[in-house]
């Protein structure tokens, strides 16, 4: 029986894999960039599973917003985004 992505057989190694995500090194630069882009304003994090970036910007005073995309960067240091890029960071403005 196929249990889809977020099945048993996943959830049992997540933590294991993706242990380096939650490094501070990793949350710090995404909650500050996420935080300045926000202002007084509203955010919106996809990634809320976790809540590893969602948590620390509430802790900011920043949660939801609308959607339309404003930016897409390569990484949390605004690197160009490309086909050659491992990850993606999409900065969404209210309509």
């Amino acid at each position: 029986m196929d249990e889809g992505y977020f099945g048993e057989r996943v959830a049992a190694v997540y933590d294991e894999h993706s242990a380096g995500m939650f490094d501070p090194a990793v949350v710090g630069p995404a909650v500050d960039l996420l935080a300045e882009l926000a202002g007084d304003g509203a955010a919106l994090e996809f990634a809320v599973g976790t809540r590893r970036i969602a948590l620390p910007l509430a802790e900011r005073g920043v949660r939801l917003a609308g959607m339309r995309v404003e930016d897409r960067w390569g990484g949390w240091r605004r690197e160009p985004f490309t086909h050659l890029s491992p990850a993606h960071v999409s900065v969404y403005v209210r309509r």
